[in-house]
């Protein structure tokens, strides 16, 4: 079956190994007494952990272009809040706020993979609707495996696709 996996190839160009773990796989808030919107919470967490992005630079380096034209970003190792509040609209119940840890920084590639790019490597574009600088649709999970591994032959750099952490 042939299916579309929206932005699947956004995140292919990883270069390198992700270390991505979460320290308590559920973390469940405590109880409050009042019910105030945990957004707040969100905000403030944010604004305390949020790395100076001039530092993130100096530290990872500037994005990396590959040969393809595939603009990679550099993702630093830290930590972040994954999940929803309960309070918020929508919250649904596999979306538990929890601690994320990345332990090892990564390159993330900017855009999804175009036409042109994955035709470059595949010797051919699977999309009904062809535009070369358009991202590339109808690719199934072991489409973007194998790009993956070509793309890692051809550039000498592991690609591979991320994980949800």
């Amino acid at each position: 079956m042939m299916i579309r996996l929206p932005g699947l190839l956004l995140m292919l160009g990883v270069v390198g190994t992700v270390g991505c773990g979460a320290q308590n796989s559920t973390v469940n808030p405590p109880a409050r007494e009042n019910s105030r919107d945990d957004s707040q919470d969100v905000a403030a967490d944010t604004a305390a952990t949020a790395p100076d992005a001039a530092a993130i630079q100096e530290l990872l380096g500037d994005p990396v272009v590959n040969s393809l034209g595939i603009v990679l970003i550099p993702v630093p190792a830290g930590e972040f809040q994954m999940g929803s509040p309960a309070s918020e609209t929508g919250h649904q119940e596999d979306e538990t706020r929890h601690l994320v840890q990345i332990t090892k920084p990564f390159y993330l590639s900017a855009h999804e993979v175009t036409q042109q790019q994955y035709e470059s490597v595949m010797g051919h574009n699977p999309t009904y609707s062809k535009d070369a600088d358009k991202p590339v649709e109808n690719v199934i999970w072991n489409d973007a495996l194998d790009f993956c591994g070509k793309l890692s032959e051809q550039e000498g750099q592991e690609y591979r696709l991320p994980t949800e952490a």
